[in-house]
């Protein structure tokens, strides 16, 4: 994974905690750890502890996938041609057959002009989150025009609520 920014990281070391500013160049997943490469030439490999994992439905994720392509108005041909990935393997990941590593989750969520969260709304325990996304989706459905006219009302309703 590549990301290109600057951010601030807390790292517990010893039991002390470090707060650096780096720029985030790659990570590397391995067995049992993984391996973080910093600007600069700062290497940090580390070993997980413990993990918690939560199970993902692939259904789920799935058909939010399809349901946000439809709403766009495209085909699984048209998206694995904007992704290069096949046909055959984004009707699985649909269908829930195969999970999408995160590199070709993110690629989906960006060619389908989405956030994450609207594509995990049926996973994960965030309410709010889940209404925003079909909220999202709903309004990116409408004729710009529309969308505008609903945003005016919406930052006027706003500015009363205050």
């Amino acid at each position: 994974m590549f990301v290109n920014e600057s951010f601030w990281n807390t790292f517990m070391c010893s039991h002390q905690i470090i707060r650096i500013e780096v720029t985030l160049i790659e990570i590397y997943l391995t067995n049992g750890g993984f391996i973080v490469c910093f600007r600069k030439g700062i290497l940090l490999i580390a070993r997980l502890l413990s993990v918690r994992r939560m199970p993902v439905d692939a259904q789920k994720v799935g058909k939010r996938i399809q349901e946000v392509r439809k709403a766009r108005g495209l085909t699984q041909a048209e998206l694995s041609q904007m992704l290069d990935l096949s046909t055959k393997y984004i009707s699985n990941i649909e269908c829930g057959f195969k999970t999408p590593n995160l590199n070709t989750f993110v690629a989906i969520a960006n060619a389908l002009k989405c956030d994450a969260n609207q594509l995990l709304s049926d996973v994960l325990d965030v309410t709010t989150g889940q209404e925003s996304g079909q909220v999202s989706e709903k309004l990116l459905s409408l004729p710009a025009e529309e969308q505008r006219r609903i945003l005016r009302v919406l930052e006027v309703m706003i500015g009363e609520a205050r």
